[in-house]
């Protein structure tokens, strides 16, 4: 039965007690009876996520007998509420939590949240189940610690520090949620009031990144490589490089909306908060030609069919597939890290090399006052990379 924009559907044991659906699909359990020679009553017993059909029975049948004798529903919780109290805290476990924070990532476009997901089911839900299915709310600091030093133990260093980052921000966002309206109230539900990672403390050294980029001689060396490859996988390889070794998680959700004939616009959603920063990376006349390959209809530049961006492991296992494993320990982040040695080599500052690849800018200056786009300086030092790549000088 429709009301006021919902659907109520009756129970069929328990007359009065009805499941009120809302137009987002939210389901909770509700009574309504009509007090003798008064109005109708309705009162909310909760929602059937965290209330299962026995226990909302007994309590509506708790509540219809409380108004056959005159007694509107008690705002005090009876045994009844703490049953239902208790079932939710069961529902609302840490490994919801961290799915939720992971929805959240995947909803604002972090492409981080595939890598939340991995170490969560890796690290977390597999070997921790028990603890895993633990009310969020009352898992201590001390369990966090056991978790993060098991991870070290196994030698990942770096993901134990990867999965104390996201679980600090999965507690900090539901307790945001209280002050907040841009977290989704789902998060209230968890009732998370302290961070229990907050106090625990990071691996500093397996923080530290390790800088080993490619050499000039490697870079030259895989640039013959992908020059040979060709369609779409060389231009794409080609354009990467040439662009100064952009984030490839950025580069590939390149729409051709955001191509212009000098330039393209890439997103960067990389650092605190999720609002999107344009970043303009201006195009030499070689990446030019290499984006001419590419722009063939579609939606997408970096695309096998133009309606869908490529995946990132796609350009990395095209890049393997050039021939580029001849090339010592060849990963696509050391080209990134190659490109900036190479232009600090070439006296190309560090503001400069930062503006390049989208490191970020800081500062009351930079980020309210400045809005040139250094469209020039940065495409000299592609020019530079292109020189020092195609011409060997």
């Amino acid at each position: 039965m429709p009301v006021q924009g919902r659907e109520e559907v009756r129970d069929t044991e328990v007359r009065g007690l009805v499941v009120r659906i809302t137009c987002n699909g939210s389901k909770s359990w509700s009574v309504f009876r009509r007090v003798k020679g008064g109005p109708i009553i309705r009162t909310t017993i909760g929602s059937c996520d965290a209330i299962s059909a026995t226990v909302a029975r007994l309590k509506a049948k708790e509540i219809i007998a409380g108004l056959a004798l005159g007694t509107p529903p008690s705002r005090r919780p009876t045994v009844l509420d703490q049953i239902a109290n208790k079932q939710a805290r069961q529902l609302l476990t840490l490994q919801a939590l961290t799915c939720a924070y992971a929805d959240l990532l995947q909803t604002r476009g972090q492409e981080s949240h595939k890598d939340a997901r991995s170490i969560f089911r890796l690290h977390l839900f597999e070997p921790r189940a028990q603890l895993a299915l633990k009310p969020a709310a009352d898992v201590t600091t001390g369990e966090i610690v056991d978790v993060l030093r098991a991870v070290k133990e196994r030698g990942f260093d770096r993901t134990a520090n990867k999965l104390r980052s996201y679980l600090r921000a999965a507690y900090e966002t539901a307790i945001t949620s209280h002050v907040s309206h841009e977290v989704p109230a789902a998060f209230k539900a968890f009732g998370i009031t302290l961070n229990p990672v907050a106090s625990t403390k990071a691996d500093d050294a397996a923080n530290r990144a390790a800088k080993s980029p490619h050499t000039l001689a490697e870079m030259r060396t895989y640039w013959a490589l992908i020059e040979k490859v060709t369609g779409k996988e060389g231009a794409m390889l080609r354009l990467h490089l040439l662009t100064g070794a952009q984030r490839i998680e950025q580069l590939v959700r390149l729409q051709k909306t955001f191509v212009a004939e000098d330039a393209i616009t890439i997103f960067d959603k990389k650092g605190k908060g999720h609002v999107d920063r344009a970043h303009v990376v201006p195009l030499t006349a070689r990446a030019r030609r290499e984006v001419q390959l590419l722009n063939d209809g579609g939606t997408f530049l970096l695309s096998a069919t133009g309606d869908k961006p490529l995946e990132p492991t796609a350009l990395r296992r095209f890049a393997l597939g050039s021939g580029a494993t001849s090339i010592p320990a060849f990963k696509l982040k050391r080209l990134r890290s190659g490109v900036e040695t190479f232009l600090a080599s070439r006296k190309v500052s560090k503001d400069i090399r930062g503006r390049l690849q989208s490191h970020g800018v800081s500062g009351v200056q930079d980020k309210s006052y400045d809005a040139y786009e250094y469209y020039d300086e940065k495409l000299a030092a592609l020019q530079l990379l292109e020189a020092a790549l195609v011409c060997r000088s």
